[in-house]
């Protein structure tokens, strides 16, 4: 695999109001005005946060100054698989079939047994019905199924043997099709964090956006990662430092608007905060100097 050094800057746009009273319960201040601001925070006040970490404390972050009006809409709804099946990721194929990849626990109460199976599903009905095609030799978690143009497939996806022994924080599985899912030819590739999308480029190469380094306690890199492939086998790696110190981040997604912009949505941890109900999103968006650089990526603006 290639290597090649490349340096970016970026801008993580975070929406935050500097100055703002917040209440014990809020890490930031919702809505705009000081009034809005008091009232909201109030509405979230009263609750047994230390009770529930990970629960009640999802109620941060919330604008109760608004009220929303529901829409609905007719939609099908099937079963892929059996119970249990989650976090699914869905690839077309150029002839038209859906192609489906999601995980499963085997719920071994023994951590050196505990796995995380990959299975395939097929629709050639756009999703009506579904038949299993292959039961994957990865053990993974978590992962993002892309067609390229030619019809492959590329998957990555968390290594899932988390026992003694396990290189989850050291690479992520990398597994290529070439029939639709039904056979694979697996790969390591080195870095911990996993992509949660791949773009398809216009010349038909692959891009995706994850962390330099994936640390929860915030002991990581504060900069993105941008690998390249054309065959999804062999990458290419950029770097982009973003204008912040912050690291307790990952989980990035990334998308290529039709203008050309690249944006980046990215999982963090509020600072001094813990537990996952306190964690928002951040959003970073390319500049026009990125765009005519030969990386396509090394700057970034608000």
């Amino acid at each position: 695999m290639d290597h090649p050094p490349s340096i970016m800057h970026s801008v993580a746009l975070i929406v935050a109001l500097a100055g703002s009273a917040v209440s014990a319960q809020e890490t930031q201040p919702v809505e705009k005005t000081k009034g809005d601001q008091q009232r909201n925070a109030e509405l979230l006040s009263g609750f047994d946060y230390s009770k529930y970490p990970s629960a009640l404390t999802g109620y941060t972050g919330q604008d109760r100054q608004q009220i929303v009006f529901e829409r609905r809409e007719h939609a099908i709804r099937v079963p892929v698989g059996p119970r249990g099946n989650y976090k699914a990721e869905l690839a077309e194929l150029p002839d038209g079939k859906l192609v489906l990849a999601t995980c499963r626990n085997n719920n071994d109460a023994y951590p050196t047994k505990k796995r995380f199976l990959i299975c395939v599903y097929q629709s050639a009905d756009q999703g009506l019905t579904w038949e299993t095609i292959n039961k994957t030799p990865l053990f993974d978690k978590e992962p993002s199924l892309t067609a390229l143009p030619d019809g492959t497939l590329v998957m990555s996806a968390q290594k899932g043997c988390f026992g003694p022994g396990s290189q989850a924080k050291e690479a992520i599985n990398m597994a290529c099709s070439k029939d639709g899912g039904r056979t694979w030819e697996l790969d390591d590739l080195p870095g911990a964090d996993y992509p949660r999308n791949m773009i398809v480029e216009k010349d038909g190469s692959l891009l995706f956006v994850r962390t330099v380094k994936s640390d929860w306690s915030g002991d990581g890199s504060p900069n993105l990662q941008l690998c390249r492939s054309k065959d999804g086998k062999t990458w290419q790696f950029s770097e982009g430092a973003v204008d912040w110190s912050y690291a307790a981040f990952g989980e990035v997604s990334a998308v290529r608007l039709k203008d050309g912009r690249l944006l980046a949505a990215l999982r963090w941890q509020i600072p001094k905060t813990e537990g996952e109900g306190f964690e928002d999103t951040v959003i970073t968006e390319d500049s026009a100097v990125a765009r005519s650089s030969s990386s396509g990526i090394d700057d970034h603006k608000k």
